[in-house]
């Protein structure tokens, strides 16, 4: 992991007026937790400008078994909005290659997205488990491309 500090000149009211406006963290009581979900917006990601129309973005249950949460974190993503994805990314890949799985940031969602070819052409699935907070800002509202399959 990589590590980064940055600084804001400002008071506490404005320092949570900032983060008021990215998302909604007040809700989350653990300090530690409060702070990793603060961190998702410092990922180092790349934007794609890409935005789903709420219709086409599903948040569906997660798989539980005795032994814990079988697909914590996993969601889908349709083969036409990848495609798109790749192309708003502007990311340098070998012609006709189509990455698979994806891990994204989204409108408060964290995690992975695998390539479903029975979704719609633009639908983005995501499960319960990969809402981290309450997104607050338009831009955290496009997907943000952290890693990808190769």
């Amino acid at each position: 992991k990589e590590r980064h500090c940055y600084m804001f000149k400002g008071s506490v009211a404005d320092v949570e007026g900032v983060l008021t406006e990215c998302g909604q963290f007040t809700s989350i009581k653990s300090a530690s937790k409060r702070l990793k979900r603060i961190g998702l917006l410092f990922s180092k990601a790349v934007p794609t400008e890409i935005t789903v129309p709420e219709k086409d973005t599903m948040c569906i249950k997660d798989i539980e078994t005795r032994s814990g949460n079988f697909t914590d974190g996993c969601g889908s993503i349709s083969i036409g909005l990848a495609k798109a994805v790749i192309e708003g990314a502007r990311l340098d890949l070998p012609e006709q290659y189509l990455p698979s799985v994806y891990q994204i940031r989204y409108s408060g969602y964290k995690g992975v997205v695998s390539i479903d070819p029975n979704l719609q052409q633009t639908d983005l699935q995501f499960r319960k488990s990969m809402k981290k907070f309450e997104s607050g800002i338009r831009p955290f509202d496009s997907i943000w491309i952290c890693n990808y399959s190769k």
